[in-house]
């Protein structure tokens, strides 16, 4: 059985994310990818524009 001061401290951890760097070279390669076509789609609007 626990004692109260243990229950408490089981109750105040919080739950361990993943924090890997493959999660991060994901969302950087996803972002990079969100910009290039943002930004592919801004020349094409703009090329649009002109003619």
């Amino acid at each position: 059985m626990m004692t109260r001061e243990e229950y408490k401290a089981q109750q105040a951890k919080l739950p361990q994310t993943s924090d890997s760097k493959n999660d991060k070279a994901v969302a950087v390669a996803g972002l990079g990818i969100l910009a290039a076509t943002t930004f592919t789609t801004m020349i094409g609007v703009a090329k649009k524009r002109h003619n």
